[in-house]
């Protein structure tokens, strides 16, 4: 009986005192894992708020804004974006843009109220219309920070259809050439380039004349793709005389062709003044309305 009462005094002790280290080690255990849930909370805090930070797009417009007043070419082209992987974005393709945006305003305040509209709702990159009026829109490049998406402006590519009449025509665009002609009546297509406002030199020499003339290209105003024709006033002629043996002269220069052999001369264009010159009676007389040429259908 004293063995059981014994054991029934020690039972209705209180925990604390029956082991006191187990406690200790317990309240331990407790501490660290209060701290780590702290710690855990910070972290999701601090990455909630990184992470709506670097996803807010306003602070892209803002950051395309301040740019473009800078003329800072280098980060601009960091948060410009094209879903034609063709279009190269870099500090020198960038700049008929900052051109344009200089010269004229009045589109650049356009363009601003349109990227702070689409900061309300941004649009998500693989739905974006390519038809869309807008040469910049803000949208998600489909990269993310964790759950947080990342935006950039998507920038419209634009293209330019360069038609001629004559072959071997070379083509150059803000000094770089990008190609020629192939074929005569033949229309080609360059691009896509960051919209702007672009100079195209076409340049094309044969034996009877050589020619160089500039074409300025608006490739905003448009939609997205600009049509010019090069050299249009260029012909071939069927050239005739009661001097079949009479030399053809363009622009002064000896050409080597007869009269007889000119039934497909050219190609020359509307500007070229052309005579023949004949000996009659030993003197070498220049002819001057006594051939007609008309143009080769």
């Amino acid at each position: 009986l004293h063995l059981i009462h014994t054991l029934s005094l020690h039972d209705a002790l209180p925990i604390s005192e029956q082991n006191p280290t187990e406690h200790l080690k317990l309240s331990k255990k407790s501490k660290i894992y209060m701290a780590l849930f702290l710690v855990l909370i910070i972290l999701i805090f601090t990455t909630i708020k990184v992470g709506n930070s670097i996803s807010d797009p306003n602070k892209v417009v803002t950051r395309f804004e301040q740019d473009v007043a800078a003329n800072n070419v280098s980060d601009l082209s960091k948060i410009l974006y094209s879903s034609d992987t063709r279009l190269k974005i870099d500090s020198k393709s960038i700049s008929p843009l900052l051109a344009y945006f200089k010269s004229k305003p009045t589109y650049l305040n356009e363009v601003m109220q349109n990227l702070k509209n689409d900061s309300i709702s941004p649009k998500d990159i693989r739905s974006l219309d390519i038809k869309s009026d807008h040469t910049l829109i803000l949208a998600t490049d489909g990269k993310s920070f964790l759950i947080f998406p990342k935006y950039k402006i998507n920038i419209k590519p634009s293209f330019i259809n360069i038609k001629t009449t004559v072959k071997d025509v070379s083509f150059s665009i803000n000094n770089t050439v990008i190609g020629k002609s192939d074929t005569e009546n033949s229309t080609k297509q360059f691009g896509p380039y960051i919209p702007g406002t672009y100079s195209i030199l076409a340049n094309y020499k044969n034996k009877y004349v050589t020619l160089s003339k500039p074409y300025s290209v608006d490739l905003i105003s448009g939609t997205g793709t600009a049509d010019i024709n090069v050299f249009d006033d260029m012909t071939y002629l069927n050239i005739t005389s009661d001097q079949p043996n009479a030399e053809i002269f363009v622009n002064g220069k000896d050409t080597k062709v007869t009269v007889k052999d000119a039934t497909h001369f050219g190609p020359i264009n509307s500007s070229s003044k052309i005579h023949a010159t004949s000996k009659i009676d030993g003197e070498t007389l220049k002819i001057g309305r006594a051939h007609v040429w008309t143009p080769v259908t």
